[in-house]
C-alpha cells in the first residue's frame, strides 16, 4: 500500500498466498473450495493476465475506522445484499445522494471499489461520519468474479461509461488512477477515480492488508473535491470516535 501514515500496515492475508501469480492464488482457492468455477468470468484467466498487463497489484476500498471489526471478520457486502440478509449497517461508505446515483444506474447490488489510494471521496467520507479512515487492500483477482463490472470514472457520475473487462480500460484512464492528490479542475480528474465494482460479497480473505490512514487536506486538494453545493471553508474532522460496529460494511 502507497498511502503515507504513521500508522503501520496490518498484513491479514496468509504471506504464502501472497506470493503467489494471481492465477496461482485463483487454484490455490478452488483448490481449498473457497471459490468455484461457477464463482468467475468465463474469461476470468485474460482477466488475470490483463492485471499484469496494466500494471494493477491492488484495487482499495475505505471505510470509517469503526466498521474496522465487521469487515475483517464478515468481508465486505453490498448494501442490497446486507438487507437481504437483515444486517443493519451503521455506516454506509457514502451518503443519500450517491446512494441514490448508485441505484438510479443499477449499482446497488456491487461493492465499489477503487484502483487510487487517494479518492477524492475519501475527504468527503472523513467530512460526514466524523471518524478516522481505514484503507483496505484487496486482492485485485476479485476482477475475474463472475458479475465484477468496470468503471472510467466515479460509478455515480453521469459522465461514468461502462467497461466490459480490464483489457478494455484505456491506458489513460490506468494512468490517471496512478496519480496524486489530482485536482478537480484536471482533465484526469474524472479518470482518477475509475471503479472495480463487485457483485454482492468479498469474502474476508480477500482483504490482504489494511492501514488507518491521515487525510492530509492541502486547500487546493480541499477545494478540488467540493461539489457546489459543498462548503469549501469547511475542515474536515479529525474525531476519534472509536466505537466499534458490529455489522458489515456496506460501500455505496
Amino acid at each position: 500500500m502507497e498511502y503515507n501514515s504513521k500508522d503501520p500496515i496490518h498484513i491479514t492475508a496468509p504471506l504464502p498466498l501472497m506470493i503467489l501469480s494471481n492465477i496461482d492464488r485463483v487454484q490455490a482457492l478452488l483448490n481449498a473450495e473457497l471459490i468455484t468455477e461457477a464463482d468467475l468470468k468465463p474469461n476470468w484467466k485474460e482477466e488475470l493476465d490483463n492485471l499484469q498487463l496494466k500494471g494493477v497489484s491492488w484495487l482499495y476500498h475505505f471505510s470509517p475506522k469503526c466498521n474496522l471489526t465487521s469487515i475483517l471478520q464478515y468481508g465486505l457486502m453490498s448494501r442490497t445484499y446486507a438487507s437481504a440478509c437483515g444486517i443493519t449497517i451503521n455506516q454506509c461508505g457514502g451518503n443519500q445522494l450517491s446512494h441514490y446515483l448508485s441505484d438510479k444506474f443499477g449499482y446497488e447490488d456491487l461493492i465499489h471499489l477503487c484502483f487510487c489510494t487517494d479518492h477524492p471521496m475519501m475527504f468527503r467520507v472523513v467530512q460526514e461520519t466524523k471518524q478516522p479512515l481505514v484503507l483496505f487492500a484487496i486482492d485485485p483477482i476479485v476482477i475475474a468474479f463472475k458479475g465484477t463490472q468496470l468503471t472510467d470514472q466515479n460509478a455515480a457520475s453521469n459522465a461514468h461509461q461502462s467497461i466490459d473487462s480490464l483489457g478494455s480500460m484505456p491506458n489513460e484512464v490506468i494512468a490517471a488512477t496512478k496519480q496524486h492528490y489530482v485536482s478537480r479542475s484536471s482533465g484526469i480528474f474524472g479518470y482518477h477515480q475509475a471503479e472495480v465494482m463487485v457483485k454482492q460479497y468479498i469474502p474476508p480473505f480477500f482483504i490482504s492488508a489494511y492501514k488507518e490512514v491521515e487525510i492530509p487536506v492541502p486547500i487546493g486538494t480541499l477545494l478540488s473535491m467540493s461539489s457546489s453545493a459543498s462548503d469549501t471553508s469547511t475542515a474536515i474532522a479529525t474525531s476519534t470516535v472509536s466505537t466499534e460496529a458490529k455489522q458489515t460494511e456496506v460501500v455505496d
